[in-house]
């Protein structure tokens, strides 16, 4: 679910800050995140899905979410009823119940993700040059404190 999760933040347009007056259209966080590096192909990395990653594509190809009254829902039993007799593929019971799960959890995320501060639900384990870098501060903070000790 992470991985589905990661995705819906990344393709949400957050909300414009308080004091933004930009006219230009909002950008997704995965389009920001190309033009800051100029890199149209950037595509940042993502939880690994151990097991089940077929079920993950199954839901890019139905699609994450579908219209519903007031914006976008999940996925209904319907739809992906018609996605099977369309395809031949033929779920489990199990499945189709994830399939639907991982739906509802890309639209919270998108939900969440609106806000300009949402966190990302999944990072990255930190480079060696990050830990690297806070290891020299902690040492630096470490030196101070025992230089004010000796005073």
């Amino acid at each position: 679910a992470v991985h589905v999760r990661q995705r819906a933040w990344l393709n949400t347009s957050p909300e414009r800050e308080k004091n933004d007056r930009s006219t230009a259209p909002r950008r997704s966080r995965l389009e920001q995140m190309r033009a800051d590096r100029k890199d149209e192909g950037y595509v940042p990395e993502l939880p690994r899905m151990d097991g089940a990653a077929y079920l993950v594509a199954y839901l890019w190809d139905v699609g994450p979410t579908m219209v519903a009254g007031m914006g976008l829902g999940p996925l209904t039993h319907e739809e992906i009823c018609a996605w099977q007799s369309n395809t031949g593929v033929r779920l489990q019971p199990w499945e189709t119940r994830i399939l639907r799960q991982l739906s509802m959890d890309y639209i919270v995320e998108m939900r969440d993700a609106e806000k300009a501060s949402c966190p990302p639900p999944w990072n990255s384990a930190p480079s060696v040059a990050d830990l690297s870098s806070v290891a020299d501060r902690m040492l630096q903070s470490i030196r101070a404190m025992a230089a004010r000790g000796k005073k």
